[in-house]
């Protein structure tokens, strides 16, 4: 390794990684793969699949900024999205550029938005293969389930009648009377997927 090479893959390493590994007083036994490395997996691709779609939304609504005059106030669709470079007429060049920008990100925000569709459907059958009861609890769904079940020791919870009678008032409430309320509806701010 002093020698600057990365790549060291030769019989004598492996050889004595081996050796190190036998006489580790502390080595594992290698199991197979269960239900929580899967989800894992499927919580990771989703995450990064939301990233991404942020990444996206955040790029095309500054490519939008300067086309429209006032820029874009709503939360930003594939829909919307269209509809607004539909009604636009380039006026020269750079316009035509920026509308010909915003046209390849919306194109990416559609193929992403069906991945993460995709990505979602997978992690939630994962979820109920892996016969977790988190998804029972309110408020959780099976990308918070994945989360806590991928976790070293995993996590395990049971809906009690706190968590049931708490999710009954919610239910019960308008929705107007929901808005602005961080405590109630989690507090976190997300751009609206595609229905």
């Amino acid at each position: 390794m002093a020698a600057g090479a990365v790549n060291k893959n030769d019989p004598n390493d492996a050889r004595s990684v081996a050796a190190a590994a036998l006489r580790s007083p502390s080595r594992r036994q290698v199991q197979p793969d269960d239900h929580a490395a899967v989800l894992k997996v499927r919580a990771k691709r989703h995450r990064d699949l939301g990233r991404t779609r942020t990444q996206v939304v955040c790029r095309l609504h500054a490519v939008l900024c300067e086309l429209v005059p006032g820029g874009v106030s709503k939360a930003i669709t594939a829909g919307q999205t269209a509809l607004v470079l539909g009604s636009i007429t380039p006026s020269g060049a750079v316009q035509a550029a920026r509308c010909e920008l915003a046209a390849a990100f919306l194109d990416d925000l559609r193929r992403i938005d069906a991945q993460l569709l995709d990505a979602h459907k997978k992690l939630a059958a994962a979820v109920r293969a892996s016969g977790t009861t988190l998804t029972q609890v309110f408020g959780v769904g099976p990308v918070v389930a994945a989360g806590g079940v991928s976790v070293p020791g995993g996590l395990e919870m049971e809906a009690d009648e706190a968590d049931q009678a708490r999710a009954r008032a919610l239910r019960r409430r308008p929705r107007h009377a929901l808005r602005g309320r961080h405590a109630d509806t989690g507090g976190l701010a997300r751009i609206p997927e595609p229905r």
